[in-house]
Formats: structure tokens, sequence, C-alpha cells
């Protein structure tokens, strides 16, 4: 979370400015959550604040925390981007999940 949109910001002044938080994928939607959800404590608007991703798991689209935006929906929790690999981390607690973690070169 940048500092300068909490304390470079008069109190008075959150509730009109507009922010968009972009992610390059988005597997749970808590994350996404909990930063919106804590924008708004601090004073953000929820209609201003607006969450998008590149990727997005399609069970996140079906759930209370579907970005407003995405490009393309997927059902699979790993998956390459031209960056590096994109996963969940809770996948490591789901033993049928079939992880071991030798999948990803950190």
């Amino acid at each position: 979370m940048p500092r300068a949109l909490v304390e470079d910001i008069p109190d008075q002044k959150r509730k009109n400015i507009r922010v968009a938080i972009i992610d390059d994928s988005i597997i749970t939607g808590t994350a996404m959550r909990v930063l919106r959800d804590y924008l708004q404590t601090v004073g953000y608007e929820k209609e201003n604040v607006r969450v998008g991703c590149c990727v997005c798991h399609e069970d996140v689209l079906k759930s209370s925390n579907k970005p407003d935006h995405w490009h393309i929906s997927t059902h699979s929790d790993y998956y390459s981007l031209p960056w590096g690999d994109s996963f969940s981390f809770d996948s490591y607690f789901v033993p049928e999940s079939g992880y071991t973690g030798a999948e990803f070169q950190w």
C-alpha cells in the first residue's frame, strides 16, 4: 500500500479521489477485497475504488471478491505469465492439490 494514499492526502479529500488497483492475476480475490475494505476504512468511497486484473480465476467471478474488470478468466489456479508463474499460496496447504513446491522456481 503506498503510504501517500493514507498519509499525504487529508481525510476530507479522500472521499472524492478515485483509485484503480490493478493486479496481474487474481486467484482467490482475498487480497483485493482486504485492500478495498481498508481503503474504505480510511475514507475512500466504495464506488471510487476499482479493481482490475489481467487474469481472474472463474471461482472469484462467482464470489463477492469479483474484480470490476478482467481480461481473461481461467479455471486453473496455476498458470504461466510472461513475467513468471502465477499460483495461489493456499494450494500448498491442500494435500490433494498435488503441489510439492518443486514446480516453482524462486
